[in-house]
């Protein structure tokens, strides 16, 4: 008898201890507004409008080398912003659509900016390669040489066009499987169709695109 009210005893306490996940999570996100709301009034308290414009003025700020901030600074650049632009860009899929759009826009214009300087930065490096690996594929038919070689021109993009380069590569590699996913070539190709596109005649840019896939 003293043991089926023992265990009852316990069942009961463990019981009046049990808190579902849901008032959990509801206590959880409490406790984090209270302290957002506590910052909030901190940032308004040190002169700034809000808090965008604290964090604008954080990242984009110049300070003095005694300055306390300056590692952590660069730290902050570094280490932390990266994740920090990951975490939101993750979190974006559960906003509602317009801010989502809104996020994804100014990603997109910052890409194309971005795409934009690198290509500007590098034309002329990657011109006279193609135009030397064309005119050996078309005088000895040799592609061989280090100087002029697709492997030569795949070596120039990664390392001045890496934004570029790396787009493609995820654009050509999909969702396919793990020993289908090296389509360097076909990423090689499609930068060069895209930067010599207009820019040199059509049959020796289509022999080109032959020669690199």
């Amino acid at each position: 008898m003293r043991l089926l009210e023992s265990a009852s005893n316990s069942t009961h306490t463990s019981d009046s201890s049990y808190n579902p996940p849901d008032l959990v999570v509801s206590a959880h996100q409490s406790f984090l507004t209270d302290r957002l709301e506590r910052g909030m009034d901190c940032v308004i308290e040190s002169g700034f409008e809000n808090f965008d414009v604290l964090v604008t003025a954080y990242y984009n700020g110049i300070f003095a080398d005694s300055s306390p901030l300056v590692c952590e600074h660069r730290l902050s650049r570094t280490r932390r912003l990266p994740k920090v632009i990951a975490d939101i860009c993750h979190a974006a899929g559960q906003w509602d659509s317009w801010e989502r759009r809104l996020l994804q826009e100014e990603i997109m214009k910052t890409t194309e900016r971005i795409l934009s300087s690198e290509s500007d930065d590098t034309r002329s490096s990657l011109t006279e390669c193609i135009t030397l690996l064309t005119q050996v594929q078309v005088q000895v038919q040799d592609t061989t040489s280090k100087t002029c070689s697709p492997d030569s021109i795949e070596q120039i993009m990664q390392n001045e066009l890496p934004t570029r380069w790396s787009l493609m590569v995820g654009l050509t590699a999909d969702d396919r499987a793990a020993w289908q996913r090296d389509r360097s070539d076909t990423a090689l190709a499609a930068i060069v169709l895209l930067h010599f596109a207009g820019r040199m005649p059509k049959e020796q840019l289509l022999r080109l695109l032959s020669l690199l896939l």
